[in-house]
């Protein structure tokens, strides 16, 4: 669904030019409104030039694109690709900015967002939290108006005012909200604009009850972690019993609303009013999990990391432990302790063989040989992968960098034929310009035929493409 106006006030399609199937551009001062699905929304801004694929991420090649993305179900992402970058999200909103094809920076409104090269030989990724952007050289963008407009909501110009709320809970739960079922977490709901009341419950654990407050355009994201009832003092399971109330003892909505707060200290002085003779193993565990949540808020990556290894070698058999070893490996990886993130990664596997992040964490292993420039063992840990069970998710990038070690490698063969097994990849190819270009150069030096083919194919799928110059001196 597509809109685009001059100003916000009136939608002309005319002023919309597709010159292919899959790309749109826009004139200076021209805004174009997309959504993509029920869940992602982009408003690009004059002059701009946007590739929207059917069975690939978006990518920007120029301009500024505002992206607002819901959070996400587990195991699916949403990406927009500039260049040979990515800008992965689960949920959140946020600015791209883009000139001549290369990533100039990405501004976070809200939410959080993970910028990567995952394809490149030495992959490089950093995260961004709400108010932070990618180059602090650039100047901040001002929101645009009307990105969070009436023209969002469900109903379209004139309709209700709605925002939407985010409910997601640790473990997973049943939702009801204003006493009508919504169904398990993870929940996403369009409300009318007010207070409304919502309940999460779980067999095992305390219910809880908030009300949240909706504002129009608005998300409100709601991260709730339900307490075990065995982690109860008998005189709570009491007191609950004969009130008849379902909510969240104090402790836990006190130390949830500090790390809302980002008061990592309030958070510590909980943690120790409610030490080991108060709290089971889970509990005390999720306790620490709220703290390493607090300190990465305030982008303290050292003192997360050392709550997250805690909880991974204390508590291995809570709930929250795979978790908390899954973010070692992720946070040792970000301060660069190659090593360190190695042997966590070896940890993971031998005690979660059959663990939620199985994938991930193999394809990390791999990642952490190409950065300790262990080619030889990089190669086998990537065959591995893209031959394994559990390698679907990720094995068009397993193959890429399989592609792109053998051309580093100078294999030309081996290289074009990963190329183009990579471009056989369908829905899940997101770099297939690039993969197109460097099957034809390692056509072309290793002298093997099928090199005019490939050359037909990047010209008839990318006419006006980044290497269109390169390719035609390849002929």
């Amino acid at each position: 669904l597509a809109m685009v106006s001059g100003d916000l006030a009136s939608a002309t399609l005319g002023q919309l030019n597709l010159n292919r199937i899959d790309g749109l551009q826009l004139a200076d001062g021209k805004r174009a409104h997309i959504q993509l699905g029920t869940d992602v929304r982009l408003l690009a801004v004059g002059p701009v030039a946007l590739q929207l694929a059917q069975q690939a991420p978006p990518t920007l090649s120029e301009g500024i694109v505002w992206v607002s993305v819901q959070p996400q179900p587990k195991g699916r992402t949403f990406t927009i690709v500039s260049g040979d970058t990515w800008v992965i999200v689960h949920g959140t909103r946020f600015a791209v900015q883009a000139n001549k094809g290369v990533l100039v920076n990405v501004q976070v409104e809200s939410g959080e967002v993970e910028v990567s090269q995952p394809a490149g030989l030495f992959r490089k990724s950093v995260r961004l939290h709400a108010g932070s952007t990618l180059n602090p050289n650039v100047p901040r963008l001002p929101m645009a108006s009307g990105f969070d407009g009436p023209w969002w909501s469900s109903g379209g110009v004139g309709s209700r005012p709605e925002g939407t709320v985010q409910i997601h809970t640790e473990p997973v739960a049943q939702v009801m909200i204003d006493g009508q079922a919504a169904g398990q977490t993870p929940v996403s709901a369009r409300l009318a604009t007010g207070a409304h009341v919502i309940s999460v419950h779980a067999a095992g654990y305390v219910a809880l009850t908030q009300t949240v407050d909706v504002a129009v355009g608005q998300d409100t994201a709601l991260h709730l972690t339900l307490l075990p009832t065995s982690d109860l003092q008998p005189s709570q399971k009491s007191s609950l019993r004969s009130s008849g109330e379902r909510r969240e003892p104090d402790v836990w909505q006190q130390a949830r609303a500090a790390v809302e707060r980002r008061d990592c200290q309030e958070v510590g002085r909980i943690a120790s009013r409610v030490q080991s003779h108060e709290l089971e193993d889970d509990g005390e565990a999720r306790m620490q999990m709220l703290q390493a949540e607090c300190r990465l808020a305030r982008k303290d990556k050292r003192a997360a990391l050392q709550f997250y290894q805690s909880v991974s070698e204390r508590f291995p058999h809570s709930r929250v432990a795979e978790v908390a070893c899954v973010e070692s490996i992720k946070l040792l990886t970000e301060l660069g302790k190659g090593t360190d993130a190695a042997r966590e990664v070896e940890r993971y596997l031998r005690v979660y063989p059959q663990g939620r992040f199985v994938a991930e964490v193999m394809f990390r292993r791999c990642e952490l040989l190409i950065d300790s420039h262990a080619l030889g063992d990089a190669q086998v840990c990537l065959e591995a992968y893209r031959r394994s069970d559990v390698g679907s998710t990720r094995r068009p990038d397993a193959i890429l960098l399989l592609a792109t070690l053998a051309r580093v490698q100078q294999q030309w063969r081996q290289a074009a034929d990963l190329y183009n097994e990579y471009l056989q990849q369908g829905a899940h190819v997101s770099r297939a310009e690039e993969a197109l270009y460097r099957r034809i150069e390692c056509l072309r030096r290793g002298k093997l035929g099928g090199l005019d083919d490939a050359i037909r194919t990047y010209r008839r799928r990318f006419p006006n493409g980044e290497h269109s110059g390169l390719v035609e001196g390849r002929e």
